[in-house]
């Protein structure tokens, strides 16, 4: 069966969505000379610079510092053998062998004690693998072992005796074709030759001059480039009959292939792949004799990396991967259903890549695309765009400035659009304006609406427009615009309607924003609402359609209704399998199957056996936000999504039966004392002891991937299955003796599992104690204690009397003991209360510890924070100190190991006489002690670290080292923990301090917050006075201005200082905007001091607008004659900067006298919110930040005018 991507409607043209991998994805390098894939489905890449395996997520690289059997980092061939090995052969002609554990080996053959190089690497299918050198052919067996060996030399290969190809094997300048399984075409100079390697013989020898091999074409022909005739042909190996396939083709833009043709792969019986040397890759449709060029667009990712594609590799899962020499490998799927166009570019070089509005077909090749600042014509076969230049405002084309949505067609065939700024657009046949409908509110007349959510062709002939303020349509003969005043529809005003749906000629369902479905008999003239009080999951409805049998469906924030023709109905929500309960766009297809968009990607919903099929991105759909309103059903049920970037588009039956494959597989196996790499299923024996265990799983597949669901299980552990999502590992600690089998199975969506194609054993044994023949030997090791327990208790009774002389004598030793331990023990105690930081401490105790009672070293361990590791944070003695040595980290203890260990974990002290009897000693150093005496430290009964001491005379500690060094172990615990109380009291304070800064911040914010909504409304209030005045290109004009204005203020809303040059524009902006509505009847002057850099000084953001305001509208207006304000700054000191805002309006006393006999008709609250700034500014940094204002009065004492002095630090 013919792939998907070649069984597509046959009148539309191959749309490729390339993917790409380059340095940028981790490729060691771009420069790529051959591509292969594993039977695991990862793909290895040679390059110019090292060797690379990809498995559809990361890049594992391989260079020869890290492989010495890599001869060097220039691959020049990859072969996969049929036993999963991979062949890699270096410029220079050594090869390297991978096995299928992915261990390697060097190959090595010499002949005459010179090394041989290898020229080509054969894969075939009687023969095995072929090394073909100059000195002949030589095979590797398939079944042939490797294990136990280093490296492959001449005796493990076998030397193929070919009749008549000695002459050939000498030859340079060889060119090596695979034709079919077992044989491959040699071409040297003008002859080809044709060895058959099963029957071991050459099959046919063939004059063709000027000719390169591409590879197999029909059955029993040979593809060839006549580099003379510059065109292909191929070359019947039986009749030895030459035809020329692509003579007389052209591509979709007219043109027969110009470049030469440097590879070629046949990717099924009907289609043919062409890479040329500058022209980019040919697609050939044998059948049809179609020919399509696919070339690199800058710009768009989903392109050819290049126009120089070098490489085609074809794996046996679908993907066709394109090497090139300079920019890494983009690869496509041949089955892949889902098309995209993500890039529109025009031939002039614009282009468009933003997201996607609306999608509506005009004809058979192009469709009308609404933008977000464009309307564009998109021809499908040449992939060209055309920027639509509909209108002219202020003498400048709306191309590349207006944006378009909700475009459909009237019965005349004009295309009416919602537009960014100016409206509803009409257009005629020829994409020129034939009518504009502006948003107003005030013409009766008009739409009496601000805002369009759709557009639609009703069934009476007129246009419906669903506003934010009800119903509207519009004849389109003569543009008439009826509010529905006379329907039940009127009582849409003042809702929002989102979805207009014509079902037959009787009824309109209207979705709404809020207030659920409503249905319109227009011939009982009646209004039905359905909300969530008649079942509906949510009011908010954002799309109504129906099926082929009449079943009406409802989309709402909360899920699907549906409302079938028989009066039953069903609701679908999240709990019934959804995804995610919003539903934004419903689209039937011609099956009778309802697809549904949201946020997450596209679902299927067959009302045939009440089924619901979910897509994502492992289907091959974009991983951006599909639009709300961007969708489109074709004449031939091919279906159209916009996205946030571009567009994608697919035929529903190709999807809803793809089948997707999803490859898992246990790709690693670790222990304590091995690491092994996974291809297949493998078998492990461990020691009893190497019982924690991680095994590592994965899935290879290209397509990005929103998610993955594993489940593992091991078999003698687990009684279920375990679920992970994306996490691709597993750990099992401290696993009893027994057997176990390792399983995992993946799924994309939670539903469909899909078993790994390899399964672990392991086995454990039991330790040694448990065995049978060690409890018989213990079982005799008992009865001989019993004899020699006797036969000591008579000798004992003898030595009693003669031991009772010495006791006398022990006592005073003891005393004199127990006098030197409190001595030493009062000394720790003095020197430990000394320090408050616990390095310190416990250097100084591991050094006094040797000095005082003559240690030849001493270690102190504290546990990490996973108390995994026990940390060595002081150590002194023959060793040196810790201090100066690098490799610290080798002297870190692993819990439960070692005699350290031990005591910690057992919370008991160890005194060790002979460490050679102790199997739990271990010398971090290699440097052997003989007696170990480990002392824990106890902290709330719970073990925190460890004093250790290690001596190489055997039983050098005695119990009088073991008094001193509890009684050491314990004031350290004391002090440790008054240490620790106290770092805490200390971060507590810094936490406080921070909280008093983070709410001061706070506050600022909000008032800075506060502070925007103020000006927004003050300046929209400017805006509606022209609208109302009629006034539309000042009113244009001054929305450009203010649109720059809060873009700006935005831009800053966040930050709490800016430069002055930004505030200086902010502050401009405003002036010109408050001039314009005023008619210019102020002017203003702002002035800076030249010493001052405006770029590096920096002051809070729209800190000094406020008081310019404040003298326009309550000092400059209310006066007659001339009016002006200037704005002036300077540097009062080296960190003080001087704001001066002078005006000669009427002074604050007139402006009072204003206010309060209401003449004022301008409220500021922009003052006291700058005062509430000035003042937690003041407080959060104590610095200055002040305003003085006063009066300016002439000489006879009358006011003429303010003057504000705003002074702002700017340390």
């Amino acid at each position: 069966m013919a792939t998907a991507v070649f069984a597509q409607n046959k009148n539309q043209p191959h749309n490729l969505l390339f993917y790409q991998l380059n340095i940028e994805q981790g490729l060691s390098d771009n420069y790529v000379t051959s591509i292969c894939t594993d039977k695991n489905s990862n793909l290895w890449i040679g390059t110019n610079e090292g060797l690379n395996r990809f498995n559809g997520k990361t890049v594992t690289r391989f260079f020869k510092d890290g492989f010495p059997q890599l001869a060097n980092n220039n691959i020049s061939e990859l072969i996969c053998d049929n036993n999963n090995r991979i062949w890699v052969r270096c410029d220079d002609g050594f090869v390297t062998l991978i096995d299928e554990n992915r261990k390697f080996y060097k190959v090595s053959l010499y002949a005459d004690d010179k090394i041989l190089p290898v020229r080509r690497i054969l894969n075939t299918g009687g023969q095995g693998l072929v090394l073909f050198t100059k000195k002949g052919f030589f095979t590797f067996p398939a079944n042939k072992e490797i294990k136990g060996k280093d490296s492959l030399t001449l005796p493990d290969f076998s030397l193929i005796n070919i009749p008549g190809a000695d002459s050939l094997i000498t030859k340079s300048n060889i060119q090596v074709e695979k034709f079919d399984n077992n044989s491959f075409a040699f071409s040297v100079r003008d002859d080809l030759y044709v060895i058959h390697f099963k029957e071991k013989k050459i099959t046919g020898n063939y004059h063709c001059p000027g000719a390169t091999v591409l590879g197999q074409w029909q059955q029993g022909e040979l593809l060839l480039y006549d580099n003379a005739a510059k065109e292909i042909k191929s070359i019947n190996l039986g009749t030895r009959e030459i035809s020329y396939p692509l003579r007389s083709i052209n591509d979709q833009y007219g043109q027969p292939i110009a470049q030469r043709i440097v590879a070629a792969e046949l990717l099924d019986k009907d289609n043919l792949l062409l890479a040329s040397l500058r022209d980019g890759l040919y697609l050939f449709n044998i059948t049809g004799k179609k020919l399509t060029q696919y070339l690199h667009r800058a710009g768009d990712p989903s392109t050819l990396l290049n126009n120089r594609p070098s490489v085609i590799y074809k794996s046996n899962e679908g993907w066709v991967f394109i090497g090139s020499r300079h920019n890494g490998i983009c690869y496509f799927k041949t089955d892949a259903v889902i098309r995209q166009q993500t890039f529109f570019a025009d031939k002039a070089g614009s282009s468009y890549d933003g997201y996607i509005n609306s999608i509506i077909q005009k004809n058979k090749e192009e469709y009308y695309i609404g933008g977000s600042t464009s309307l564009l014509r998109w021809n499908r076969n040449t992939n060209q765009s055309t920027f639509v230049n509909y209108a002219v405002i202020d003498g400048k084309p709306v191309a590349n400035e207006e944006g378009a949505s909700l475009l459909a067609f009237d019965k005349m065939g004009r295309l009416w659009f919602l537009t960014s700024t100016m409206g509803i657009a009409v257009i005629d046949k020829n994409e020129k304006l034939v009518k504009q409908f502006p948003f107003d509110t005030i013409n009766k007349n008009g739409l009496m609406a601000t805002w369009a959510e759709h557009i639609t062709n009703g069934d009476d002939g007129w246009m419906w427009i669903g506003t934010h303020n009800g119903l509207r349509r519009i004849n389109p003969s003569t543009f008439e615009i009826d509010d529905l005043r006379n329907t039940p529809l009127h009582q849409l005003k003042g809702i929002s309607v989102l979805d207009i749906f014509f079902n037959d000629p009787g009824y309109i369902w209207i979705a709404t924003g809020g207030r659920g479905l409503w249905k319109y008999n227009k011939t009982a003239g009646t209004v039905q609402q359905f909300t969530t009080k008649e079942g509906l999951p949510g009011n908010h409805v954002s799309c109504v359609n129906k099926d082929n049998a009449n079943n009406i469906y409802a989309g709402t924030s909360k899920g699907l209704q549906i409302f079938f023709a028989d009066g039953k109905t069903k609701t679908i929500t999240a709990k019934e399998g959804l995804v995610n309960s919003r539903v934004n766009i419903l689209m039937p297809d011609a099956k009778g199957r309802m697809w549904m968009s949201n946020i997450t990607g596209i679902a299927c919903y067959n009302p045939a056996d009440a089924s619901l099929k979910y897509f994502d991105q492992g289907y091959g759909l974009s991983i951006e936000e599909i639009r709300k309103w961007a969708y489109f059903r074709a004449g031939d049920d091919e279906l159209f999504w916009g996205t946030e970037k571009g567009i994608q588009y697919f035929y529903p039956d190709d999807l809803y039966n793809y089948k997707q494959v999803l490859k898992a597989a246990i790709s690693g196996f670790e222990s304590e004392n091995l690491k092994e790499e996974l291809t297949q299923s493998h078998s492990f024996r461990l020691r009893s002891s190497d019982n924690n265990i991680t095994f590592h799983f994965n899935t290879i597949e290209y397509l990005p991937q929103l998610r993955i669901f594993y489940q593992y299980k091991l078999e003698g552990q687990d009684k279920e299955w375990i679920q992970v999502i994306n996490e691709n590992s597993v750990r099992y600690n401290s696993l009893a003796p027994g057997k176990y089998v390792f399983k995992v199975r993946a799924s994309n969506d939670n539903r469909n599992w899909v078993n790994a194609d390899n399964e672990i054993s392991i086995y454990i044994p039991p330790p040694f104690y448990k065995t049978w023949w060690f409890r018989l030997l213990a079982a005799i090791a008992a009865a001989g204690s019993i004899f020699y327990f006797i036969r000591r208790r008579e000798e004992g009774i003898k030595k009693k009397e003669s031991e009772k002389t010495e006791i006398e004598k022990l006592k005073a030793v003891n005393y004199r003991y127990q006098l030197e331990i409190e001595n030493v023990t009062g000394f720790f105690g003095a020197t430990i209360h000394q320090h408050d930081n616990t390095d310190e401490l416990l250097w100084d105790v591991a050094k006094n510890l040797i000095g005082k009672l003559e240690f030849e070293d001493c270690m102190i361990y504290l546990w990490d924070l996973g108390k995994t590791l026990l940390l060595q944070k002081a150590g002194y003695g023959i060793k040196g100190s810790m201090q100066a040595k690098m490799d610290k980290n080798k002297y870190h203890v692993p819990k439960g190991k070692g005699i350290v260990g031990a005591s910690v974990e057992s919370k008991r002290p160890l005194l060790i006489n002979d460490t050679s009897k102790d199997n739990r000693y271990f010398a971090a150093d290699d440097k052997i002690r003989l007696s170990e005496l480990c002392v824990p430290i106890i902290k709330n009964d719970e073990a925190i670290g460890a004093i250790n001491t290690e001596h190489s005379e055997k039983g050098f500690y005695t119990e009088r080292h073991l008094q001193i060094l509890t009684t050491i172990a314990s004031m350290l615990a004391d002090k440790i923990d008054k240490i620790e109380a106290q770092q805490q009291g200390r971060e507590k304070e810094m936490e406080v301090l921070k909280l008093n800064k983070d709410l001061a911040t706070s506050q600022l914010t909000t008032l800075r917050a506060q502070m925007n909504p103020h000006f927004i409304f003050n300046a929209l209030n400017s805006v509606q006075q022209y609208i109302l005045q009629g006034n539309v290109v000042e009113a244009n004009k001054y929305l450009s201005k203010f649109s720059k204005l809060q873009r700006e203020v935005l831009n800053h809303s966040d930050q709490d200082f800016i430069s002055l040059e930004k505030e200086l524009e902010v502050l401009t902006l405003y002036l010109e905007l408050e001039q314009l509505r005023f008619d210019g009847n102020f002017n203003y002057e702002i002035k800076t001091d030249p010493a001052i850099d405006d770029d590096e000084i920096k002051i809070p953001p729209m800190i000094v607008q406020p008081f310019v305001e404040n003298s326009i509208w309550h000092g400059l207006m209310p006066k007659q004659g001339e009016r002006w304000v200037r704005i002036h700054f300077e540097l009062s000191s080296d960190d003080l900067l001087l704001c001066t805002v002078t005006d000669n309006g009427i002074g604050r006393d007139a402006s009072a006298r204003l206010k309060q006999n209401g003449h004022g008709q301008h409220k500021s609250k922009g003052l006291s919110l700058v005062y509430d700034r000035l003042n937690i500014l003041r407080q959060q940094y104590g610095q200055a930040f002040e305003v003085k204002i006063k009066d300016i009065t002439d000489s006879n004492n009358v006011p003429a005018g303010t003057e504000v002095k705003l002074h702002i630090y700017t340390g």
